[in-house]
Order: C-alpha cells, then sequence, then structure tokens
C-alpha cells in the first residue's frame, strides 16, 4: 500500500467516525431531549462560572457548602430578573398588540384587495365542492385553550428549572473529576498534555464568551437605546434593555427586535420618517456589531457554522435561542482537541474562504 493510499484509508476512516459519532449522538439527543435540555443549561453555568468555585483539592463539605450556595444565588438573581422583567416586558406586548390595532387601522387601504382575494378563493372552493361527488370529509382537531397551554409550559418550565439546578450542583461539586473519567473511558486520543488542560481550555473560552458577549450587549443596548432616545421613541430605555438581550439570541434576535421598533413606532409617529429610520437605526447597529465588531473581538475560535446554530436552536426549542452558541463552541473546542473529531472541527468552523 502506498503512502497515499494509506493517507486516503486514514482520512476516510476518520470522516466514517466522525459520522457515526454524530449520527448516533443526534438520535440519542432526539430521544432524551427532556433530560438533556437541563444537562445543557447545567454544563454551559458550570464551565462558565467553575473557576470562581474552590479546586477540587477543597475540603469536600467546603465545596457542597460553596456549590449549594452559589447554585441558590443563580436561581434566586434569574427569578429576580423573571420578577423585575415580567412588568416592563408584559407592558411592551400589551403596547404591541395594541400598535397592531393602530396599524390594521392605518393600513386599512390593503384590506380591499385581500378580501377580494378571499372572496375568489371561496367561489373557486365552492365550484370544486359542487362537481365532486363524494365531499371531503372535514377533521376539525380541538385546539388547547390558552389557560391550558400556559399551566403546560409553567409545569415543564418548573421541571426543568429544579433538574438544572440538580445538575448544576452535582457539576460544581464533582464535575472536575466526572469529566476527566468521563475522557479516560473513551477510546479516543487528545492533542493536550492530558485531559484536565483541556478542561481548563474550555473554562476558559466558556468564560470569556460570556464575558465578552456580555460586555458587547451592554454596549450594543446602551448605544440602541440612546439613538431611539434621540428618535423620540416612547420608553427607549426598555426597549434598549430589549435590544441586549435580544442580541444573545443569534440571527433572530435581531429582525424580531427591528420588526417590533417598527411596531411600537408607526402608531406613534404616523407614518412619518422617524417610523422607518427607528428599525433602520436599530438593524444597523446590530448588523455592524455582528459582522465586524464581535468577530474581530472574540477571533476565528468562536466563529461556528451558522447552519449548525440553526439545527441547535431548533432542537432545544426557546431555551437553544440562547444556549446554541455557547454549548456549539464548547463542541468546537472539544473537537479542536481531539484527533478523531478534526473533519468534525473543520466543518463547524464558519469559513468563508474557499482554499
Amino acid at each position: 500500500m502506498t503512502q497515499i493510499e494509506s493517507y486516503k484509508k486514514s482520512l476516510r476512516d476518520k470522516i466514517n467516525h466522525s459520522l457515526f459519532s454524530v449520527i448516533a449522538t443526534s438520535i440519542i439527543l432526539y430521544f432524551g431531549a427532556p433530560v438533556f435540555i437541563p444537562l445543557f443549561i447545567a454544563i454551559v453555568i458550570y464551565f462558565t462560572l467553575s473557576d470562581f468555585l474552590p479546586k477540587p483539592s477543597s475540603s469536600m463539605l467546603k465545596r457542597w457548602t460553596v456549590s449549594i450556595l452559589a447554585t441558590l444565588t443563580i436561581a434566586l438573581s434569574f427569578l429576580s430578573f423573571l420578577y423585575a422583567g415580567s412588568g416592563p416586558i408584559y407592558k411592551i406586548f400589551q403596547q404591541t398588540s395594541t400598535n397592531l390595532n393602530k396599524i390594521e387601522r392605518t393600513l386599512i387601504f390593503m384590506r380591499e384587495p385581500i378580501d377580494q382575494l378571499s372572496q375568489a378563493e371561496e367561489k373557486v372552493e365552492s365550484l370544486t365542492e359542487s362537481r365532486s361527488k363524494n365531499k371531503p370529509l372535514k377533521v376539525s382537531l380541538e385546539k388547547q385553550s390558552f389557560t391550558g397551554s400556559a399551566l403546560t409550559f409553567f409545569q415543564e418550565f418548573i421541571a426543568d428549572f429544579f433538574m438544572t439546578m440538580i445538575f448544576l450542583i452535582f457539576f460544581f461539586v464533582y464535575g472536575d473529576q466526572f469529566i476527566v473519567s468521563f475522557a479516560h473511558l473513551t477510546p479516543f486520543k487528545y492533542k493536550g498534555s492530558s485531559e484536565k488542560s483541556i478542561l481548563k481550555e474550555l473554562k476558559k473560552a466558556a468564560s470569556r464568551y460570556f464575558i465578552t458577549v456580555t460586555f458587547i450587549n451592554l454596549c450594543l443596548g446602551t448605544l440602541i437605546g440612546i439613538a431611539l432616545y434621540c428618535l423620540g421613541l416612547n420608553n427607549a430605555l426598555i426597549w434598549g434593555i430589549l435590544a441586549g438581550l435580544l442580541n444573545f439570541i443569534p440571527y433572530i434576535g435581531c429582525v424580531a427586535g427591528s420588526a417590533l421598533v417598527f411596531i411600537v413606532a408607526l402608531p406613534q409617529f404616523d407614518l412619518g420618517w422617524p417610523t422607518y429610520v427607528a428599525p433602520c437605526i436599530y438593524f444597523i447597529i446590530n448588523s455592524i456589531e455582528g459582522q465586524l465588531i464581535t468577530p474581530v473581538i472574540l477571533g476565528r475560535t468562536f466563529c461556528v457554522n451558522p447552519l449548525l446554530i440553526i439545527l441547535t436552536m431548533g432542537y432545544l426549542g426557546f431555551v437553544g435561542l440562547f444556549l446554541a452558541v455557547p454549548l456549539l463552541l464548547i463542541a468546537k473546542v472539544i473537537a479542536d482537541n481531539t484527533y478523531s473529531f478534526e473533519p468534525l472541527a473543520s466543518f463547524m468552523e464558519c469559513r468563508f474562504d474557499t482554499k
């Protein structure tokens, strides 16, 4: 066997191994979503904050005490944030609902052609039904009430919340030991001097990403809030805070924020120029931050394939909107430091050059 054939066989084996791992992992994640989603949340928090907790060499009592206190602090902070933000967010959605009715009255001139189109569609359906001998059986599905949907969502939220807290305490106490032991069980060969060096790099990457993105979004929200205030938009401070929060959501956050600003600005400015300038400013500032500032600050290491981000958000649902990028970055760091996953690491990178 020549050297070229040996290289091709080795590369083919690596690709097949990576594809099999991806397919097997996808199947496991699909059927284990109720457990894995809280687990993923706990992993992201653990990698981000574990360096601030006692090291594994600390006494077990100290580790358990600090871990429980840290978890309770995170839980109370999150619930306090939800409680404090529920009022302004409810006000925004209430205002948005009212503004949609105003927008409908403002754009009443567009109703006539739409009504004509609906009438034409009904006539076509009636002609089709009259010509057919056997009328199709119409099946109506009973929709769940809003109260029932809200109750189901609340129950799922409580279950996921407590499960996440349990996982988080476990990771804060035994996380380092568990991950290193698990890495020893795998047949993969790592590039670092030891599994602990990769664990240290994972923590460093997660902490750097969270701190950097939080600072960027804080500056972004401040800038957008000032810009909207100068335009005279009502509740500009709230919109600045919302812009910073929405920017944690890749791609969707920018579009959703721009649309919400347009919905709020249209009734207030009555189709004046600020109606169109406000969402344009929002979108332009977000685009400059997303395409220029953040990639330069974070660098190529934190660049992930957009397709994987969208797929991860689809799998994780609402939680995935905020955790898709951190989870993929953790997976990318692992793939970068594992010889068997080199093709997967290359696929996960966001590259625009074809050289």
